[in-house]
């Protein structure tokens, strides 16, 4: 968060700044335009102070507030202020305007906040009305489709009988083309039902080399050179079959744009503390700066009518989202795009686990595998203890037996990313585990078997990070 002062009275911006800063604020200060408008196009502020009386930073002002609506704005004035304006009278204690500014920048942080999530509700409204629009036309489409692809595989069958090479390709064009419709309409139909991914901690590799091998075809044919680098073998939770699918859709944006470009493309992932970044650059034209901040809306896209449906980075951005991650489009450094998608990695840490066991030597053994494997970790007996702890809503529930009553809705509600707790089952060899476990462990467990089935656990119902 910052501040910006933009003010002629050099006395009056070193005292304010110099409060601000002493209450730990980050300030800037400028009397020109030029200077502020630059400073502005690296961070606008979410507070701005600027002189009343100097005209021309009005048209600067308007210009924030068009881009960051939810910046708070004062004018520092030795007149009346005029009404409707937020001002701020000279002389003025620069203490008490330091303190006012502060709570402004909160507002401003809470304001930004509420339109960014209104603004990922519309989103996700818009998708939703495509996805029921497309389930609702699937079956008129998909039934005449299905005739149209037995008839091209019958083709194709009566083109060898005969050695009829035309009709052959006519018949795999015309399947290739009937597949490609399925493909779309399964694309849009998925925004109807947000199904949580299926997620496993696994190296992306799988991922990956599918999309690579679909988008090969693609890349030969367009005349570009795809260079990847092998995948790490650092793990992430993903969904491989989704996972691909967005690395496919930035892959093949990327191979189009390299066409009318350098002709090259590169993949690679970076493994970083908290996760992996997925990176996929082109040498081609690059985005319109007018298109960065609506490229991953439903139907925006550069290509020519006919080319493309301006859905793939929408789906992406879903994809990736729904994983916890986040994807970004930047302009490459020379020509073309560089696409980021980072997948956090899993962190025991942020889940809390409930031990429930009424023998204090088997449950301190629980806790203190799981304690060392990084979890957050409360313990109890069966009875009164065990429903305080469940109460708390716990992401894992680690016991010998379910205690009675413990039923996932019952005994925990909704926890997490739409999910409810998740239980682990500590059961001896030949005990049938409970239909309700989602992971159960033998006894006697072996190092770290409990803290791999409560890993496990965690990923069925992931919490928001």
């Amino acid at each position: 968060m910052s501040v910006g002062i933009l003010t002629v009275d050099g006395l009056a911006a070193d005292a304010l700044s110099f409060a601000l800063r002493r209450s730990g604020q980050i300030v800037w200060t400028e009397s020109t335009i030029e200077a502020a408008r630059a400073r502005i196009s690296d961070a606008a502020p979410q507070v701005l102070v600027a002189d009343a009386a100097v005209d021309e930073y009005e048209e600067l002002i308007r210009e924030v507030l068009r881009h960051q609506p939810w910046t708070r704005v004062h004018r520092m004035t030795e007149s009346a202020p005029c009404p409707g304006v937020s001002a701020i009278s000279k002389p003025f204690d620069a203490g008490e305007v330091a303190e006012l500014l502060t709570r402004e920048q909160r507002l401003a942080q809470s304001e930004q906040q509420r339109l960014e999530l209104r603004r990922q509700l519309e989103h996700s409204e818009r998708l939703v009305a495509i996805g029921r629009l497309a389930a609702s036309m699937a079956h008129e489409i998909n039934n005449p489709l299905s005739v149209v692809c037995a008839a091209a595989s019958a083709f194709a069958e009566a083109a060898a009988r005969h050695g009829d090479e035309e009709l052959g390709e006519w018949a795999s064009d015309v399947g290739l083309a009937a597949n490609r419709i399925h493909a779309f309409v399964q694309h849009i139909c998925g925004y109807a039902r947000r199904e949580r991914p299926a997620l496993r901690d696994a190296s992306p590799t799988e991922a990956l080399d599918g999309a690579v091998r679909m988008v090969r075809p693609r890349a030969r044919d367009r005349g570009v050179e795809l260079l990847v680098q092998p995948a790490s073998s650092a793990t992430v939770p993903h969904d491989t079959t989704r996972i691909s699918q967005a690395v496919l859709n930035l892959l093949s944006n990327a191979v189009d744009a390299a066409a009318g470009g350098g002709g090259h493309v590169w993949l690679q992932v970076q493994v970083e503390a908290d996760g992996l970044r997925i990176v996929v650059e082109d040498d081609g034209p690059g985005l319109p700066p007018e298109l960065l901040g609506s490229v991953f809306e439903p139907f925006v896209t550069t290509k020519l009518p006919g080319e493309g449906t301006g859905l793939g980075l929408a789906i992406t951005q879903q994809i990736v989202t729904d994983h916890g991650g986040s994807v970004t489009l930047l302009p490459r450094e020379g020509s073309g795009v560089r696409a980021e998608v980072f997948l956090p990695a899993f962190r025991p840490d942020h889940h809390r686990v409930a031990v429930v066991a009424d023998d204090p030597s088997m449950r301190r053994a629980l806790v203190v595998e799981l304690q060392r494997a990084g979890f957050q970790v409360e313990s109890a007996g069966k009875g009164g203890g065990a429903g305080a702890r469940l109460e708390q809503q716990p992401h894992v529930l680690v016991s010998d037996q379910l205690p009675a009553g413990s039923t996932r809705g019952h005994a925990t509600g909704r926890v997490g990313r739409g999910g409810a707790m998740a239980q682990v089952v500590v059961t001896a060899h030949g005990e049938l585990p409970p239909p309700d476990a989602d992971v159960h462990v033998f006894k006697p467990w072996r190092p770290n078997e409990v803290a791999a089935a409560v890993r496990a656990a965690c990923l069925l119902r992931r919490p928001e990070r």
